[in-house]
This record gives structure tokens, C-alpha cells and sequence, in this order.
């Protein structure tokens, strides 16, 4: 099976709020084209932020603590990063980048397996 997985790290200038994570993993699932399989789960406490989107090929999340966050795209069907990153550059301006990270032990690389974006 091939698998896609990338990694985007960014530091951004102000955190989202619940409502915003919502939109913002609306968005990812809507630029990768793939197919939600339920409502998002967001949660918010004193240490940080965290959003999961199921998706039929997989799921996104992200998770964040301060002007930090981490967001992966995992699926079982290809998609282009270029997206998600400019996705996540409108949402959280600041510096990202993305990083392929290899799963599974057969399937072809990606042409790019780094990309970075400041917006």
C-alpha cells in the first residue's frame, strides 16, 4: 500500500481558536480533496491546542502550543502538500515547513520531499 505523509511544522503569529480550527481542517480536507467521515474534534486547555479531522483516506490533525504547530496529513491516496502549506500560510501567517516522512516499505517517494513557505 502507498501511503502519504507529510509533516508541516510552523511558527505562526497567533494561535486559532476553536471555531477557526474547525474552518482551517474544513479547508485542508477541501484542498486535498478527500472526504470527511466526521465532525472535527477540537480541544483547547492551558497547554495548548489540538484539532483531529477524520478523513475517509486517513485524517489531519494539528497541534499546537503558543506560536508553535505541528500538523500532519496522513492518507492512502496522493495529494499535493503545496497545498496544505498554503492552505495552513492563509490561516496561521508565519514560517512553515513541510517534511514527507516515509511509511510503509513499498510505493514510490514523492519528487519533493521538503518544502517551506513564509507568508
Amino acid at each position: 500500500m502507498t501511503q502519504h505523509h507529510w509533516a508541516f511544522n510552523g511558527l505562526v503569529g497567533e494561535p486559532l481558536g476553536a471555531a477557526a480550527i474547525r474552518k482551517l481542517l474544513a479547508d485542508l480536507v477541501r484542498v486535498i480533496d478527500m472526504a470527511a467521515i466526521a465532525e472535527p474534534i477540537v480541544y483547547i486547555d492551558g497547554s495548548g491546542w489540538r484539532g483531529l479531522q477524520l478523513i475517509a483516506e486517513s485524517h489531519i490533525s494539528i497541534h499546537g502550543q503558543g506560536r508553535d504547530c505541528a500538523v500532519d496529513v496522513f492518507s492512502c491516496r496522493p495529494f499535493e502538500p503545496q497545498h496544505v502549506l498554503s492552505c495552513l500560510a492563509q490561516w496561521m501567517p508565519g514560517r512553515w515547513v513541510g517534511q514527507w516522512l516515509e511509511r510503509g516499505l513499498s510505493g514510490p517517494r514523492p519528487a519533493r520531499t521538503r518544502l517551506e513557505l513564509v507568508a
